[in-house]
């Protein structure tokens, strides 16, 4: 008797983000979502502006999500989103996720944070509507603080408050809703500790890509004519 096999459901994660300027551990992260957490492909998407932050990017959208294409060249598994950049500041990440919905009916969704972010997350515009669309990828960083720990139950404290009766522990790295639907999966992977902050300060430009750093240095050329 032949086994029907199911139509495979795209997996599909979103990476938001200022990328002011993106460097390795953007790259990196992207890796390891797309080889621990099954998924089939990455949308990176630079920010406007994060409504978190007092004012624009320093570097200009555009060449941001040059910059970030540039990076991830080499992996046909990534695609770079400007939906952000094109839309009126600040950036809402629930309103890149509802897009993405709309475009991918059928694919399950994940959204990508640090257990920093993660440990915000309640307070984002509409959080509870971004759970309703896709589930948490949250990476346990080295520089993010408190670890998250190894119950997924002691999570649901930090989702937004109509999510937290519902959410059921599932492993030790998963929290589901009830129907089953991943909410919270926790990756525990070491991440270079670069911040984007710190290459504009300091102009440690060795920590970006190197197609991305060649234009990084020509803008900043750019500016001192």
């Amino acid at each position: 008797m032949n086994t029907v096999q199911k139509p495979h459901r795209p997996n599909f994660a979103i990476f938001g983000g200022s990328f002011n300027p993106p460097h390795q551990g953007h790259v990196e992260l992207i890796r390891a979502v797309l080889s621990e957490a099954q998924v089939d492909h990455v949308f990176a998407v630079p920010a406007n502006r994060s409504p978190f932050k007092s004012g624009p990017p320093s570097l200009p959208g555009d060449l941001r999500c040059d910059m970030m294409r540039t990076a991830l060249r080499d992996n046909a598994r990534t695609t770079v989103l400007d939906w952000e950049i094109t839309r009126p500041a600040p950036s809402y990440s629930v309103h890149t996720v509802e897009a993405l919905r709309a475009a991918c009916p059928q694919a399950d969704l994940h959204f990508v944070m640090g257990s920093d972010v993660f440990r915000t997350f309640r307070d984002w515009h509409r959080a509870d509507r971004i759970l309703d669309l896709a589930g948490l990828i949250v990476l346990d960083r080295a520089d993010g603080g408190e670890p998250m720990g190894s119950d997924p139950q002691a999570w649901a404290a930090l989702l937004p408050e109509r999510w937290k009766a519902s959410a059921c522990k599932v492993s030790s790295a998963e929290l589901a809703d009830a129907q089953g639907r991943t909410l919270v999966r926790l990756l525990r992977t070491a991440i270079p500790a670069i911040s984007s902050s710190h290459i504009r300060e300091a102009q440690a430009l060795e920590a970006v890509p190197p197609g991305a750093r060649d234009m990084l240095r020509h803008y900043l050329a750019s500016q001192l004519q």
